[in-house]
């Protein structure tokens, strides 16, 4: 039987954001934008109201998950991200605990020991949300040596 590899690159990795707000009283944080490199759009709310937050029961409903037995088991999901996250088997597991989750032990590919906490967080989110649609998938983390495009898409 032949499996599946499914590749996915950081929704950072990839968004080529514009520095315009999201939101009338946000402004964005994250940095310019160098030509040939990615980097996380992350925003500051200057009105923050009440924090609003997404279980993972909700996340798998409001796509579906929660309608497939499936749960990934035998399959792979690579995740590629600037940088890393020299926490990440930390961070899932603590996010796991908080919500219930049974955990998984994060395969990484590549120097994780940076600290840089924009891309820090975005290594978590991915890492994260990956296993709450797949629980039963390997996560493997390939950590690139710098937000450039070359970085991001060569070989571990």
């Amino acid at each position: 039987m032949k499996k599946t590899v499914l590749v996915v690159l950081g929704l950072a990795a990839l968004a080529l954001t514009s520095m315009t707000p999201v939101f009338a009283d946000s402004v964005p944080i994250g940095g310019p934008h160098r030509p040939g490199h990615a980097r996380p759009p992350i925003y500051l709310n200057l009105t923050p109201a009440a924090a609003v937050s997404y279980t993972p029961a909700q996340i798998r409903h409001a796509y579906g998950f929660d309608q497939v037995a499936a749960t990934g088991a035998g399959q792979k999901i690579a995740i590629v991200d600037a940088y890393g996250n020299a926490s990440i088997q930390n961070d899932l597991d603590m996010f796991c605990s908080r919500f219930g989750l049974s955990s998984t032990t994060v395969q990484i590919l590549g120097n994780n020991t940076s600290s840089d906490a924009s891309w820090a967080m975005e290594t978590a989110l991915d890492v994260e949300w990956a296993h709450v649609v797949a629980p039963g998938a390997t996560i493997i983390l390939s950590v690139a040596g710098s937000s450039s495009v070359a970085d991001l898409l060569a070989p571990p």
